[in-house]
């Protein structure tokens, strides 16, 4: 018969036992000396109006960046500069080669505004702190100052007439009676709805599109040759029959005078102008009406020997009634 082993149970057991007593006074006494090392320490400075004067600093930077930024690209969008051509020469050495004139352009604009802006814009607050925006000052008439300004500023162009400008190098300063200015340099971004891109698009269009000779198109319909031929062939080509139906003379005489070339060059120009902007200038029926009524009475008066007087009311006094035709009272 085997034996079974001798037990113990754990509550007759007593060796290696520590009492809970002993364990309860050492945890006593290290919570004493944590306190203890805790009370000793200094109280953490957290300088809470610096923090929120940098981001006031920020907040306003950001409010003055947007405002110039809309303001140079209305100064670009009314005096657009798309070459070098004729620019002061530390503009034309300032001017990267591999970037468009145009971009560059609206980059010194924007800083020009910036640094305007900047200036003249601060917030103070409690009386005691100062928090302002400032950029580096640059010498306009220094090609490696304007080229470092060129350099600050970046461009993203978005769809539907959104644009986003970063400027780097913006210093946020923020000044206390009682203490030293302390300085931050950030790069700031804000992104602004113009129309600037979507009408240089179209204007280089339109210029293309008058630079486009007879052959050089590439549609059916299309380009300044093209328009002006459109008009010019049937008035040429009608005139010319109707001066050797009614006319014994066999010889060509001018056919197209200058005054009546005009009306044609300025119609197809107008007409280039509607397709590509989707209107006209506001000022195309008074410029091109008085001309136009030109050209309709001296073909009227060759055709039918009507006279000038004939198109006045009866009795009206007017330098006009003794010119024999339209086009002598421009």
């Amino acid at each position: 018969m085997t034996r079974r082993p001798h037990t113990v149970s754990i509550a007759d057991d007593d060796r290696a036992r520590i009492p809970f007593a002993l364990i309860a006074v050492l945890l006593l006494v290290s919570s004493i000396a944590i306190v203890g090392v805790l009370e000793s320490r200094e109280t953490p400075d957290v300088d809470t109006d610096q923090a929120l004067a940098m981001d006031r600093a920020e907040s306003v930077a950001i409010a003055e960046l947007r405002q110039a930024v809309v303001r140079a690209t209305e100064d670009a969008a009314g005096a657009p500069v798309t070459s070098t051509d004729g620019a002061d020469a530390p503009v034309s050495a300032a001017m990267d080669d591999d970037e468009a004139v145009f971009d560059q352009y609206l980059k010194l604009l924007i800083y020009r505004e910036v640094s305007e802006s900047f200036a003249s814009a601060h917030q103070q607050f409690d009386g005691e702190t100062t928090a302002e925006a400032s950029v580096e000052r640059i010498d306009w008439s220094d090609s490696d100052d304007l080229e470092a300004a060129i350099d600050r500023v970046s461009l993203e162009k978005g769809e539907s007439g959104v644009l986003t400008v970063a400027v780097d190098g913006i210093e946020l300063t923020v000044d206390e009676t009682e203490g030293q200015p302390v300085t931050e340099r950030r790069e700031l971004s804000v992104t602004v709805g113009t129309p600037l891109y979507q009408l240089k698009n179209r204007t280089d269009e339109f210029q293309s599109q008058l630079n486009t000779g007879f052959f050089e198109s590439d549609g059916q319909y299309d380009g300044f040759g093209r328009y002006f031929a459109a008009r010019m062939y049937p008035y040429a080509w009608g005139k010319a029959y109707y001066d050797r139906l009614a006319s014994g003379d066999r010889a060509f005489h001018n056919l197209t005078p200058n005054e009546h070339t005009e009306v044609m060059v300025n119609d197809a120009v107008f007409g280039l102008q509607e397709k590509t902007f989707g209107t006209t200038d506001p000022y195309k029926d008074r410029a091109m009406l008085l001309p136009t009524l030109c050209m309709a009475g001296d073909l009227a008066s060759s055709a039918g020997d009507i006279e000038t007087s004939d198109f006045l009311p009866d009795g009206e006094a007017s330098t006009l009634s003794n010119r024999t035709n339209l086009c002598d009272a421009i």
